[in-house]
């Protein structure tokens, strides 16, 4: 959260945007690798169950036992998943759209400081931060499907106020703009595993979540491409921030229609004495 206002101050004075973005890979990779070696593989590895409490398999046992799984090629053969994957391909779509163009934004349009622009991206992370601490206690309250659509309201909210920031040249809009693009993001980033593991189970998780992320993350760079065309066809960044907060509200649209798939039944085994597909025909 602070190397954004940290950067503004002590990098964008002496080096180019590029030399940054090279200087911040190298602390991420070096922040990453560290906090890996904290990460557990689940909580069954530390003998308790998915609520923390007490694990009720005995050592050694299936902890999957008694629990609804779907395997990968089953999840694949729904609906839910991918009506999933396009809620989550049109809301990261333009997720990181404020990251890259609303520093510029503060600065160019609204003719602020380097440090007020790059501070909007503190407030990102800010925003970020509290909705993934509130993320996980809102889905036990209400579960994880409402609260996956308050994170789609809160950034269908970030860009309205963005626009009218651009609308209305107004700096503490674009703050406002920010810290609640975060909470979108944030939340979400905790939720859709979960929602994940709602649907189909934990068995599978990891691998589901897999196919999903690969499909629906290969378009998070689409809105940063569109909110620089939009700039030089039109010379500001209200159609920009509007057009994002209509994808926004559009990616609700394929969540509501989620359904809880049925998982299928189990195939006869060959020789159980049960009609096999096809038996008897010539």
């Amino acid at each position: 959260m602070t190397v954004p206002f940290l950067s503004g101050l002590f990098l964008a004075p002496h080096v180019d945007w590029r030399t940054a973005y090279v200087v911040y890979s190298v602390l991420i990779l070096v922040t990453f690798a560290l906090a890996s070696l904290l990460l557990e593989k689940d909580p069954e590895s530390l003998g308790l169950a998915p609520d923390a409490s007490p694990a009720r398999a005995a050592a050694g046992a299936d902890p999957y036992a008694g629990e609804t799984y779907f395997t990968v090629g089953e999840a694949v053969r729904t609906s839910a998943l991918w009506l999933v994957t396009l809620t989550l391909a049109l809301f990261w779509s333009v997720v990181f759209l404020p990251s890259v163009h609303l520093p510029p934004f503060v600065e160019e349009e609204l003719g602020r400081s380097t440090q007020a622009a790059s501070l909007t991206i503190t407030v990102v992370g800010l925003g970020s931060i509290v909705a993934r601490l509130l993320g996980g206690v809102l889905a036990d309250a209400i579960g994880p499907r409402p609260s996956t659509l308050l994170s789609i309201a809160c950034q269908v909210l970030a860009f309205a106020a963005m626009w009218l920031s651009a609308l209305l040249r107004d700096l503490p809009l674009a703050y406002v703009g920010a810290f609640l693009s975060g909470m979108g993001y944030g939340g979400l980033a905790t939720l859709w595993a979960v929602v994940l593991a709602d649907l189909f189970g934990r068995r599978f998780a990891s691998s589901i979540g897999g196919v999903v992320f690969a499909v629906a993350a290969s378009f998070s760079g689409l809105g940063i491409y569109l909110g620089g065309l939009l700039y030089d066809i039109s010379g500001g960044y209200e159609g920009a921030f509007a057009l994002a907060a209509l994808i926004s509200l559009v990616s609700a649209a394929p969540f509501l229609a989620v359904r809880r798939p049925s998982k299928p039944a189990p195939r006869a085994a060959a020789g159980d004495g049960r009609p096999q597909p096809g038996a008897g025909r010539v």
